[in-house]
C-alpha cells in the first residue's frame, strides 16, 4: 500500500491558495481530486484546514461571481408562472437580490408536484 502524505504536509496554505482560490475548486471538488490521487480525506477535514488558514468564501463572495444579466426566462416559462400564480403558487423575493423564488402551498401534494414539475424540467434544458 502506498504511503499517504500527512494532512499537515498536504493541506497547506499554498495548497488552498492554488486549488481553492486560483482554480476556484469547491471542497467536494478538492476531495474528489484527492481521492483520485489516493488520498482519502473527508470534506470536514479539508474545510477545517482551510478555516485554520482563514480561507473560505462567504455567501456574498459566491454571489459576486453571478452574472445577473443572463436569464433563462422564456415566453413558455412566463406562461407557466402565470398559470401557477392563478393557482396556489406565490413568488417571493428580497429587494437586495435580483432574483425570486416560486413556491406552492396546496392541500394536495400531487397537484403541487405537477405544477412545480414544469419548472424543474425547464431549468434542466
Amino acid at each position: 500500500m502506498r504511503e499517504q502524505p500527512h494532512y499537515t504536509d498536504l493541506l497547506t496554505k499554498e495548497f488552498f491558495e492554488l486549488y481553492y482560490k486560483q482554480k476556484r475548486m469547491s471542497f467536494p471538488d478538492i476531495k474528489k481530486m484527492l481521492d483520485e490521487q489516493g488520498c482519502n480525506i473527508v470534506i470536514s477535514t479539508i474545510y477545517g484546514y482551510a478555516k485554520k488558514f482563514g480561507i473560505g468564501r462567504s455567501v456574498a463572495a459566491g454571489r459576486a461571481d453571478l452574472d445577473y444579466s443572463k436569464t433563462f426566462i422564456t415566453e413558455e416559462l412566463i406562461e407557466a408562472f402565470d398559470g401557477a400564480l392563478l393557482g396556489d403558487a406565490g413568488v417571493s423575493s428580497k429587494s437586495s437580490a435580483p432574483s425570486a423564488r416560486i413556491g406552492c402551498g396546496v392541500e394536495h401534494e400531487d397537484f403541487c408536484e405537477y405544477m412545480m414539475n414544469y419548472f424543474k424540467i425547464s431549468i434542466l434544458l
